[in-house]
């Protein structure tokens, strides 16, 4: 009994744990993905240097830079009890100038506080801390 009762709260510990995850982060690479200059900004930011993801539930995301916010839903996959979220046809959106880029896979890894996107030729690494 007592290894059934370890086990199973070795499988919801990231269940219950990370029912909504929010990031702040520093990249300005992943903040000039709108591919317009003249983008509306993001009137949640509170700051023109941050980049803000929101996990919610494991599979529900959001992330917000300067320019222009991305909704979608994820696939996931843990390695190493880490989260690998697949974000299928990430499209960052500015009200005029929608614009789909290829699929990225966020890594998010909790001890560290960093975040890892990797693209079809591109990867960003991203320092991040919880809000």
């Amino acid at each position: 009994m007592k290894v059934f009762l370890l086990a199973t709260c070795a499988i919801l510990y990231p269940v219950i744990t990370s029912a909504q995850d929010v990031w702040e982060c520093n990249n300005a690479i992943l903040q000039s993905l709108c591919p317009h200059p003249n983008c509306i900004k993001n009137p949640s930011s509170s700051s023109p240097d941050k980049l803000t993801i929101s996990v919610d539930h494991h599979k529900h995301v959001s992330i917000c830079a300067k320019n222009s916010c991305w909704n979608g839903e994820a696939s996931v996959t843990y390695v190493n009890a880490q989260p690998l979220l697949q974000l299928p046809q990430i499209r960052w959106v500015d009200r005029d100038h929608p614009h789909n880029s290829p699929s990225y896979v966020l890594s998010i890894n909790r001890d560290t506080q960093s975040i890892f996107f990797k693209g079809h030729h591109d990867n960003h690494p991203v320092q991040c801390r919880t809000v």
